[in-house]
């Protein structure tokens, strides 16, 4: 089943010094949408990365990755594994770190789309949303108090929030930039892209009061709207809870996401 997935780069022999070496200095410096193959069943995980060197290095070694991956990867060992680049990604360096994550996102997307037509035994992934939480994924506890640190200390004033809620065209972009920014939102790229009926964010959702929650990248780019707080969680695949307190703080959600309402 993996013929159907590009692969622009491959990586084998992970288990032998020279092997990992290779790959390291292959991917050094590239950023985009991987792959992770058992050999023997098939079975894949999909990712994104700014830094591909790095986060093949962090799933090799245990850290910050995926808990059916790892568990995998602990039984049969590297050797049984292939690490393929399925789609480069290339930094735009007009927009920031956040835009252009929030644009590699929406690449690995559609890959996820294609991962999840599979049957659940051909994949490592959990969550079909890309960026949204991943049951089993381990942090150290060093990790785990960066991003709690991260996160608590990223609070918008009232004010940053009134003037993303006023308007949401944020900084001024190059028409280059912004042709960009539309393109990696088109079609299969767009996280809502063929997710009708059952599959819609709001499928048996009956919204209780007209207010709108914008979602916006960190630099007042607006990713998405939805008719409610469900709707978000639903999305993100998070409780409608979590949504309601990031909007009440200001905080950005998972590095990723300001929530902001507004009436319709």
């Amino acid at each position: 089943m993996t013929n159907n997935l590009p692969k622009v780069f491959s990586f084998t022999d992970l288990h032998l010094k020279k092997g990992r070496k290779a790959a390291k200095l292959a991917l050094k410096g590239l950023s985009g949408i991987y792959a992770i193959i058992h050999i023997p069943s098939g079975r894949v995980y999909i990712g994104s990365s700014i830094n591909l060197a790095r986060r093949l290095a962090e799933h090799l070694g245990y850290v910050n990755t995926n808990g059916r991956l790892k568990n995998s990867l602990a039984k049969h060992g590297p050797k049984d594994f292939v690490f393929c680049v399925v789609e480069l990604y290339s930094v735009d360096p007009e927009v920031s770190k956040e835009t252009n994550q929030a644009n590699l996102l929406a690449l690995e997307q559609k890959h996820l789309v294609w991962l999840f037509s599979l049957p659940d035994n051909f994949r490592f992934n959990f969550a079909l949303i890309a960026g949204a939480p991943i049951v089993g994924r381990t942090h150290t506890p060093e990790t785990r108090a960066q991003m709690s640190d991260s996160r608590t200390g990223k609070t918008l004033t009232p004010e940053t929030r009134a003037q993303m809620s006023d308007s949401h065209t944020g900084k001024s972009h190059s028409d280059e930039t912004r042709a960009k920014m539309s393109e990696a939102h088109k079609g299969e790229n767009n996280p809502m892209f063929g997710r009708t009926g059952k599959n819609h964010p709001m499928f048996g959702i009956t919204p209780t009061h007209a207010m709108t929650i914008n979602v916006y990248s960190q630099d007042n780019v607006l990713v998405h709207s939805f008719p409610s707080q469900v709707a978000v969680a639903k999305w993100l695949g998070i409780k409608q809870y979590t949504v309601s307190r990031f909007i009440k703080s200001g905080k950005v959600w998972n590095n990723l996401y300001v929530f902001l309402k507004s009436s319709s």
